[in-house]
């Protein structure tokens, strides 16, 4: 049991924003990647030695705030994409942006212009994309920056040899 009487403060401290910074930074809720490929891995093979397109959707890519506050304070913390890491299931790595989205009509056989991958041997490959979120906060009068967060999400492919045939006689 405290001896100690309750006391009455008549000018309190002011709050913390560092504090209230990751207090907002909690609040945060970073959506697991949205892997987009083309071919479309949920519906057809990829083919060894033709491009294959990479793409976090736009959604899962979107910049993110949240924000905690107190009486006569409040602090925003925003996330920002910044860098999707792509293990590729056969031991490769490929850092990119964000990729760009496959568009009907854009030639099968092109590679993308931003994030894409060629395999080169045929076999079942889990994909892996890591995005890494720049965080900043602001509040309080006050602005900083906390270390990044990642989230991840997975996609088997299917990697696949097409056969092809000769019928020019050998020529």
């Amino acid at each position: 049991m405290s001896q100690t009487q309750p006391m009455w403060l008549t000018d309190p401290p002011a709050p913390d924003p560092s504090v209230l910074a990751q207090d907002a930074v909690s609040r945060l809720h970073l959506p697991a990647p949205g892997i987009h490929t083309n071919p479309d891995a949920a519906q057809a093979d990829v083919l060894v030695w033709v491009p294959v397109w990479l793409w976090v959707d736009g959604l899962s890519w979107a910049s993110r705030s949240a924000t905690a506050a107190v009486p006569g304070m409040s602090v925003t913390a925003t996330a920002t994409a910044k860098k999707a890491v792509w293990r590729l299931g056969d031991g490769a790595v490929q850092a990119c942006g964000q990729g760009s989205v496959w568009r009907p009509g854009t030639d099968p056989r092109a590679a993308s212009p931003t994030c894409g991958y060629t395999y080169d041997r045929a076999g079942v490959m889990t994909v892996t994309v890591t995005v890494t979120w720049a965080v900043a906060w602001r509040g309080g009068g006050q602005a900083g920056t906390v270390p990044d967060l990642t989230t991840t999400a997975n996609l088997p492919l299917r990697v696949v040899e097409a056969p092809a045939l000769n019928t020019a006689g050998g020529r």
